[in-house]
């Protein structure tokens, strides 16, 4: 049950958010009669709500609840979620901490500005090398690492995407020397433009990154400069704070386990 639930929740995207019984049943190529059924007891769990007037299905409120709760599940999420906020507050762009998962970032928190967000959807998976914030942890790797990693397969993942090893790792040197990554369609979307810089933890390997990201109308050359500057500062903020988190978490323990003894 759970692979079918997560089949069916994955159709939904921000360019689909609605979906009929019939076109779930063509999409996963399975009995219309099977799809109605796994709808319905979905839909009862609360996950997805059904339009009366259309029949369409769409995400529920139990998912967004749960994410909210998924972007302050973790140390390090809940020790950027305030900058997150503040940054695209300043930025009026959205704020994301995307955070390594072997070759991929993984959207782990994130806050629209006040103007038209991006609107990707958490959890998302990109190629480390086709955005922003995973060129941000590309870039401040050890040496030896990095260039393990782009000895790799590099699938393009979208048109600005450098597939040469090469080549990427020139950008790549650049970025580190800069502080910050800048990749024109290389936020979630090929019009958008992100920019991006590693959350530093002295002592192991650069697993996160801050990414402000917004469409390239917006994002001009000037702009990406100033933003680059916050979205720096920002990083090192989180930084501190999750050092700080893990101090006092690491503290709690040892005093609860005191008293268990």
């Amino acid at each position: 049950m759970i692979e079918k639930l997560n089949a069916i929740l994955a159709l939904f995207t921000p360019e689909r958010p609605e979906w009929a019984a019939a076109d779930v049943a063509n999409a996963l190529s399975i009995p219309r009669s099977t799809s109605y059924r796994l709808l319905s007891r979905i839909s009862g769990a609360g996950f997805i709500d059904t339009d009366r007037a259309s029949g369409r299905y769409r995400l529920g409120l139990r998912v967004a609840s749960l994410g909210v709760i998924a972007q302050r599940s973790t140390a390090l999420q809940r020790a950027a979620y305030p900058v997150l906020q503040r940054l695209a507050w300043e930025s009026q762009e959205t704020a994301a901490l995307l955070v390594r998962l072997d070759s991929h970032a993984v959207l782990s928190a994130m806050a629209d500005g006040p103007r038209s967000p991006v609107s990707p959807l958490l959890g998302e998976r990109t190629p480390l090398h086709a955005t922003a914030g995973g060129r941000a942890i590309l870039s401040a790797l050890p040496d030896e690492e990095r260039r393990t990693m782009l000895r790799g397969s590099l699938a393009s993942a979208t048109a600005t995407a450098i597939p040469d090893p090469a080549a990427l790792d020139g950008a790549l040197l650049d970025a580190r020397e800069a502080g910050v990554s800048v990749m024109r369609g290389g936020a979630w979307r090929d019009g958008d433009v992100g920019v991006a810089s590693p959350v530093r933890n002295p002592g192991r390997s650069v697993v996160s990154s801050v990414m402000l990201a917004g469409p390239a109308s917006r994002l001009t050359d000037a702009r990406v400069q100033e933003l680059g500057a916050l979205v720096a500062q920002a990083a090192a903020e989180v930084a501190l704070a999750y050092r700080a988190l893990e101090a006092t978490l690491r503290s709690d323990d040892v005093g609860a386990r005191a008293v268990a003894g």
